[in-house]
This record gives structure tokens, sequence and C-alpha cells, in this order.
């Protein structure tokens, strides 16, 4: 009898740790796209969204208020310096006029007052500024990519950058490790990815082609060691790693459906890269040497994803999604030995395809498996299969009746149970009709 309720009272004991969960959901005051988040600190943090919209929060991310909304402007960036002083960035596009706007709030944004970019050929995608005065503008290409300034932003000039050929490709962020290194990345898809560098504060850069689809953001390990995410609709997500401080970039195709839109790090050792439209996150445990994919919460579209330390961090994405780290997680349900290796994808057969073609793969572990289909957009098409499967080789005939000619996307996710994380694996197919 003793030992039944010593047997009892460790299962007690045990539930609540296997319900906690990494990711917590936080009421958000939008149903709008979120885009990205930041944070001055582990209590004062921003997120700007479509139709115009700010939230901010004071609490570390418990709770959101909507802070400013102007529905004909798309903003494209906020940076903020401390908890009082930030910019914002926004395209404009009405009846009356184009182009770009600078925001700029002195008091936490309690009070926004903006300008409209003197050039309207001039689309700004992101600003960053290193102290009051001196900040930098990245641009959408045109005859410069990096702007900058030395007065708060009261007169922009164009830097100083190489000639090369890759030289003007758009600037899509912005970031420094220290107040003459610095790193703007970008490029165009289908074309390549550009990562420029300066080493004397921001008055020269040079650009280096480093990948076939732009970057988005680097993030810094050390003075040497840096990562980058970045990737295109067609061929998925990619990294680039550095060890030399920028010198020379190692361009990693992840073999992920979508698209690394940011990376951030919770340890030395834990970083994340959210895909966005793929609803799926990767995660690395190694220091950014190795990554594997998992389903976010709720299935839920993560663009952004922001760690100020190991213990906060906060994610958001499409339809107002918010979501804050759980530091309490003891993350007892990643001890189920179903990992992503448990599904061997083949290619599809025959491919490209007119009417049908065969998914071919193998589970290691009997599961709940579904299959759906994706465009080029990362838009969900069609659902092939949601049934549970044996373990060993599948296959599953995809009959096209309704898809135009195109390149897709399948995914496969796969799940012993409900309650286990999911392992996912992605396939490209092209249809010809």
């Amino acid at each position: 009898m003793k030992k039944i309720l010593i047997i009892i009272l460790f299962i007690l004991f045990l539930q609540p740790l296997y319900s906690q969960v990494s990711w917590i959901k936080q009421n958000s005051p939008t149903n709008t796209f979120l885009k990205k988040c930041i944070f001055t600190d582990t209590l004062n943090g921003w997120a700007y969204g479509d139709s115009g919209i700010i939230i901010n929060t004071t609490n570390g991310g418990n709770n959101w208020l909507l802070q400013y909304k102007k529905s004909d402007h798309y903003f494209r960036n906020i940076f903020f310096l401390n908890k009082f002083t930030g910019w914002a960035i926004a395209w404009i596009n009405n009846q009356i006029n184009y182009g770009s706007v600078i925001y700029k709030t002195t008091n936490s944004g309690i009070n926004w007052s903006y300008q409209n970019f003197p050039d309207s050929t001039f689309f700004i995608n992101c600003i960053y500024f290193l102290n009051q005065d001196k900040g930098f503008l990245g641009c959408a290409g045109y005859f410069s990519p990096i702007l900058s300034t030395t007065n708060s932003g009261v007169n922009w000039f164009p830097s100083n950058i190489d000639s090369s050929i890759v030289s003007n490709f758009p600037v899509n962020n912005i970031e420094f490790y220290n107040s003459n290194t610095g790193f703007a990345s970008g490029g165009y898809f289908d074309i390549a990815g550009i990562i420029w560098k300066t080493t004397n504060g921001g008055l020269n850069w040079s650009a280096k082609s480093v990948a076939p689809e732009p970057v988005n953001e680097i993030t810094f390990s050390d003075s040497i060691n840096f990562v980058a995410a970045g990737g295109d609709y067609e061929y998925g997500a990619s990294l680039l790693k550095t060890s030399d401080a920028g010198i020379n970039w190692e361009y990693i195709s992840l073999n992920e459906f979508g698209i690394g839109y940011n990376i951030s790090f919770r340890t030395h050792s834990e970083g994340y890269i959210p895909l966005g439209f793929s609803r799926t996150v990767l995660k690395s445990t190694d220091g950014g040497n190795n990554w594997s994919s998992f389903a976010f919460p709720d299935s839920a579209s993560i663009y952004y994803i922001n760690f100020k330390d190991n213990r906060n961090g906060w994610a958001v994405g499409n339809n107002g999604a918010i979501y804050k780290y759980n530091p309490n997680s003891t993350h007892i349900n990643n001890i189920s030995s179903f990992v992503p290796g448990d599904i061997s994808l083949y290619q599809n057969y025959p491919n490209p395809f007119n009417s049908s073609t065969v998914l071919k793969f193998i589970l290691q572990k009997d599961s709940y498996v579904n299959i759906t289909v994706y465009d080029i957009t990362g838009k969900e098409m069609i659902t092939i299969l949601n049934r549970r499967l044996n373990k060993g080789e599948n296959s599953v005939l995809f009959t096209n009746m309704n898809l135009s000619s195109g390149i897709y996307f399948y995914k496969i996710t796969a799940e012993q149970n409900l309650s286990l994380e999911k392992s996912t694996k992605f396939g490209k197919m092209v249809i010809l009709n």
C-alpha cells in the first residue's frame, strides 16, 4: 500500500511538468499580422503590424496595448535606442502621396511624430541608430541602399559604398556589433543575397554576394562568430555562418519550407529561426551547427522571435499572434524518442507531373500523418491525407484535380499521439498541365 501511494504521488508530481510548454500565448490587442517585436529591457517592448499599428507592453509582454494606428501607413521596421527614444519606418501609398515616412518618439511611443522622406522615390526598409545623433537607413536599392545621419535624422546622406555589381541591392536589416563594426543584409529573390560590412562606424561599406537568396538578419555570438538567416519561397530557409568576422561566409541550405525571417539565440547554444507561413520554427541546441523544425503552439505562423536574455523571449506573427517564452518549462516532452529523423522522405515520382504523382515516405513508428500542399507563396491549397498510418514504408497517390501549372510544396507531419511534438518534412513538386 505504501509503495502504491508513493507511485501515485510521484505521478501527480510529474503531471504538471508534462503540461508545461515553452511558449505561452498572450492576449493580443489586434488580429492583424504582427511582423516584428523589439525590447529595450525585460519590461518595455513594441511590435508593429499591418493596418499601420504599433502595440506596446510595459510589463514584459504579459499585457499589450494598441499604442498607435494610421491605416494608410505600411510599417516596415521599428528600432528603439532606449526605453524612451525610438524610430519607425513606414511606406505610404494613397491618393495624395507615396514614398517613405520616418517616425520618431522621445516618450516611449506615447506620442509619435513623423515626416515624409524628401525623396519619394526612396523606399526605406529599415532604420538603426548607434546613438542619439548617428543613424542609418537601409533602402530598396536606387543609387544608394544605405543612408546615414549625424544630426538625429534632420539630414540624411548617401553612405560611401564600394562600386561592386551588388552594392545597390536592397537592404533589409542593419545591425552593429560595436561602434565601429556593423553589417547590413538584404538582396533580391532569385538573384543574390548580399551582406555589407563597415569597420569605421558606417563611413565606408563594402558589399559581398554570399547567397542565392536574400539575407534577412544577422546575430553575433562574439567578435568573430556571426550567424545569419534568410531564404526564399522556392528553395526554403537558409543559413550563413562566419568565423572570421564576416570576411568569409559559409552558405547552408536548411532544406526547410519557409523563409528564415530572423534569428535569435536564447543562450549561446539554443537558437531559433521562425519560418513564417510554413507554421514551423527551427531550433538549434548546439550553437547553430544543426537545426531541427517543430510546429509552434496552435500551429501559429511566427515571423519574429526576440530573446532579451535566457529567460525573457517573445514571438509575434500572423493574426495578431503574441507568445512569451516560459522559462519554467522543463521540456520533459522532449524525452520522447520521436525526433525529426522519424520520417524519411523520398522525392515524389514522377516529378514534374501532369495528372498524378506518388509521395513515398518511411515512418519509424505508427503515427498520425497529415499531408498538405502549399503554393509557392505559402498559401495552403489542399490536404491530401489526415489519418493514422503504420510504421514502415508508406506511399500516397496524389491526383491533381484543380491546381494550375507551377511549383508547389508538400508538408508531411507525423506524431505518435496528439500530445507530443510533431516531426515534419517538406518536399517540392512541379505540376505541368
